[in-house]
């Protein structure tokens, strides 16, 4: 994609700009659980670091939508941002008093009505804090916001180093594969994922759906799923999905075998066989072996995959065995057969961590959720829009 990158501009005591996702999670003690987005943009720090530039750090916590609240102050985060960055960073809350020091970070930007509607004025006061700008926040490229969107056509700018190893492994992915290429879509409900089938199912040779919303392919075809979770306004959905990837010479496949209970929470009988044999008072939890094992041999002979849900409900160990076992056939392929892996939305990485598995077991995993889903529904992201060349 010819964006504009940071690489490419002189940043050398120049005033930056620079939106980052900082939008991690708590406990309920106030200390951070998750720090991936803190570690992803360490990179485009240290290059800041050396280019001797004045960094004014913006990010979001939660949605406070336009409300100033102790609990959505991004003070929470420098502490941990200043340890993991090797930096200081000073907090500031009044954009008339940016601080001269080589790293601040000012109060979250959604503290500010003017942020979300992107509002001119507003971009034109932050605008006054530096000489150009960097994005550097990938999963908020789909909102078009003052902090993603209009300061990039106001200001010098370009993308950091992570929002650029995402685009790289989404186009990698999506706009100009390796073939045979092929997705693995699973999750609750066909109609989050809807514009996601529809749009690559004119891209990939195979998509493989699992979760819930294969149960809805299922009756789509004519199976009895018994109580398994369904969405029955759907299926004429599922119907059309099924025979316009036919059109494009995709082939979808769905679990024909299933690992069934007779309760979500406390399950006290499970069934393990074809899905036409299960018993109607149970539901569908998982894929069975025999699918997955199907699965794994489509995923040996890919060059590209990209997945996004998992395939059940891997939260409990006695329903995550096909997930973990496709999640560790992927990282075999990656390191064995070169395979382009790249995997995202927060259930996907939750299961990646179960399997123990990490970053470096695939080509790339993102954290970016709306994002991610957007490009893969190959909608235009503002934010990446706004760093066009």
């Amino acid at each position: 994609m010819n964006i504009k990158r940071m690489q490419d501009m002189n940043l050398n005591g120049k005033r930056v700009l620079l939106r980052l996702d900082l939008n991690v999670p708590f406990d309920e003690s106030g200390n951070i659980t998750e720090f991936t987005r803190i570690e992803r943009v360490k990179p485009t720090i240290e290059a800041l670091k050396k280019s001797d530039a004045n960094v004014v750090i913006l990010t979001h916590l939660g949605r406070p939508k336009g409300k100033v609240g102790k609990d959505f102050s991004v003070q929470k985060v420098v502490r941990d941002c200043a340890r993991i960055w090797d930096v200081d960073i000073t907090f500031f809350e009044n954009r008339d008093d940016a601080p001269s020091t080589q790293f601040s970070m000012f109060e979250n930007i959604r503290f500010f009505e003017g942020e979300e509607k992107n509002d001119p004025a507003f971009v034109k006061q932050i605008a006054q804090m530096g000489d150009v700008y960097i994005n550097d926040a990938f999963s908020c490229a789909h909102r078009a916001h003052a902090s993603t969107t209009g300061l990039a056509l106001v200001l010098p700018s370009g993308a950091g180093l992570s929002m650029q190893a995402e685009l790289d492994a989404l186009g990698a992915a999506l706009d100009n594969p390796s073939t045979p290429v092929m997705a693995i879509i699973g999750g609750a409900k066909v109609s989050t994922k809807l514009d996601v089938l529809t749009h690559i199912s004119k891209l990939m040779d195979t998509i493989i759906v699992g979760g819930g919303m294969a149960n809805t392919f299922l009756l789509a075809k004519g199976y009895n799923i018994g109580k398994s979770l369904v969405e029955k306004d759907m299926v004429d959905t599922a119907k059309n999905i099924l025979d316009k990837a036919e059109s494009n010479n995709c082939t979808i496949l769905i679990p024909k075998d299933v690992v069934a209970s007779d309760d979500f929470s406390n399950p006290t009988a499970i069934f393990k066989g074809d899905v036409s044999d299960m018993p109607q008072h149970m539901m569908i939890m998982d894929a069975g072996e025999a699918s997955v094992e199907k699965f794994k041999e489509i995923i040996s002979n890919a060059k590209t995959l990209i997945w996004n849900g998992p395939m059940g409900v891997f939260e409990k160990d006695q329903f995550s065995h096909g997930t973990l076992l496709l999640a560790h056939h992927i990282a075999k392929c990656v390191k064995d057969n070169g395979l382009i892996a790249v995997a995202g939305g927060g259930d996907t990485l939750a299961a990646i961590d179960k399997a123990n598995l990490n970053d470096a077991d695939f080509t790339y995993l993102s954290t970016a959720g709306g994002a991610f889903l957007e490009y893969c529904e190959g909608k235009e992201l503002p934010g990446v829009s706004a760093l066009l060349k």
